[in-house]
């Protein structure tokens, strides 16, 4: 029997989790099915169950294609450009956000949103996507603690606590993009700016804002 390549693999994988997506996008996430999966993608049922054994796998391929790359692109810039702080990493964030949601497969963000739907109920889903918010969390609190070094947060500070609050501005800007369709990175990132600097002096802000 010839040998698979690689490339031919990792382009059957994204033949499956494509169907994956138009299905969770049509039908959600808890009323899609392996059959259905299967029937979108045209493969037979051996070959889909030949790379995933469930849906959860599937489920957590789709995390990986619209979270794990972003945090991973943020993560090398942020190795790369050692003054990247928290209203920089935001507007990058933001801008891949939006990034995700034009791709041309569908929206990524809804099937974040539906994945947080259903973690709520599969404990499954909730072990599959609790280490991705965790990844998001200690990406934040790395920034924070550096911003705090440099002076650019208050000393006291907690860069867990911070860190807690800069997660909940990613979910706040997909949810708010879905339902109002209003949204875009550069006002976004602008606001966190203002916020960011309030109370600051006008001639101290251009110093200080990270």
């Amino acid at each position: 029997m010839p040998r698979v390549s690689q490339e031919h693999k990792d382009a059957r994988r994204r033949e499956i989790t494509e169907a994956a997506l138009r299905c969770v996008l049509r039908e959600g996430f808890h009323k899609t099915t392996m059959a259905d999966i299967i029937r979108e993608s045209g493969l037979s049922a051996g070959a889909v169950y030949g790379y995933f054994s469930s849906k959860t796998e599937i489920i957590l391929a789709l995390v990986q294609l619209s979270i794990g790359g972003t945090l991973s692109a943020v993560q090398q810039r942020l190795e790369s450009d050692v003054d990247l702080g928290l209203a920089e990493t935001l507007d990058d964030l933001v801008h891949a956000i939006d990034r995700l949601a034009r791709d041309p497969e569908g929206d990524l963000t809804v099937v974040g949103v539906q994945a947080w739907a259903e973690a709520m109920r599969d404990p499954e889903v909730h072990e599959i996507l609790a280490p991705q918010m965790r990844a998001v969390r200690a990406l934040w609190q790395s920034i924070a603690e550096r911003e705090i070094a440099r002076g650019r947060l208050p000393s006291g500070a907690d860069p867990e606590q911070v860190a807690r609050v800069m997660t909940g501005l990613m979910p706040g800007f997909i949810v708010q993009r879905a339902l109002l369709q209003d949204m875009d990175p550069e006002g976004y990132a602008d606001g966190f700016r203002a916020l960011l600097s309030a109370g600051v002096p006008a001639a101290e802000q251009g110093a200080t804002a990270g």
